[in-house]
């Protein structure tokens, strides 16, 4: 159990962070809850945060559990205005890095703000650095947020993309069963399952991903 006093104060399972060449593999970040000490601090969480490296590789982890519901689980019905971002695997920086056969599963967040935040639960979120991101599993992130946020910070993602160093690619993910749990009448939360907004040319590729099962309870 993690407790935030503050703000964006939160929890890393594995940071991972300068260096040559960094292999980060057959590692499980499960088991964790997340709270608020009041209603309007937001926690924050990446399973494993990567950044900095000249190569990193980062395979067969898993993030939250493959039967465990809520495994890793922001219990907190937090109302703050400051963004919660609960994130798998996070990269921000690096010269190249590969993301692969990685399992992130059943993380849940109960944040019950409006607004226009960008509150969200992702699998994959790369920021930054040339990124191979394949075969990854992402299933069964939900989140209550009536945020309208979307683009690259919807309520519920798969894989959120906007690192613009070439190449790219996304291939053979499967990302299903992303839920916002919400059945708010006055705000119209979003769920994605990839969002691409990185660097254009023919070298990037996003090819091969199987998405499913997005499932919105609000009627707006």
């Amino acid at each position: 159990v993690f407790t935030a006093n503050a703000n964006a104060s939160g929890l890393m399972g594995l940071r991972c962070g300068g260096g040559n060449i960094i292999n980060a593999s057959n590692n499980v970040i499960s088991g964790i809850n997340l709270l608020g000490s009041t209603a309007t601090v937001t926690p924050v969480f990446n399973g494993i945060n990567a950044g900095g490296a000249t190569t990193m590789n980062i395979s067969n982890n898993t993030i939250g559990s493959a039967s465990l519901a809520n495994s890793i689980n922001a219990v907190t019905a937090a109302t703050g205005t400051t963004a919660q971002i609960i994130r798998g695997i996070f990269v921000s920086s690096g010269t190249t890095v590969t993301v692969s056969g990685n399992l992130i599963a059943n993380m849940n967040t109960n944040l019950v703000s409006t607004g226009t935040a960008g509150h969200t639960v992702v699998g994959i979120g790369v920021t930054g650095s040339s990124c191979t991101v394949v075969n990854n599993t992402i299933r069964n992130l939900t989140s209550s947020s009536q945020s309208t946020s979307g683009g690259s910070a919807p309520s519920v993602i798969g894989i959120s993309y906007t690192a613009t160093t070439a190449p790219a690619i996304i291939r053979g993910n499967t990302i299903h069963t992303l839920k916002n749990t919400n059945t708010t009448t006055t705000s119209g939360p979003v769920v994605a399952g990839l969002f691409y907004g990185g660097a254009s040319g023919a070298t990037n590729i996003i090819e091969k991903n199987n998405i499913h099962s997005l499932v919105l309870s609000s009627n707006t």
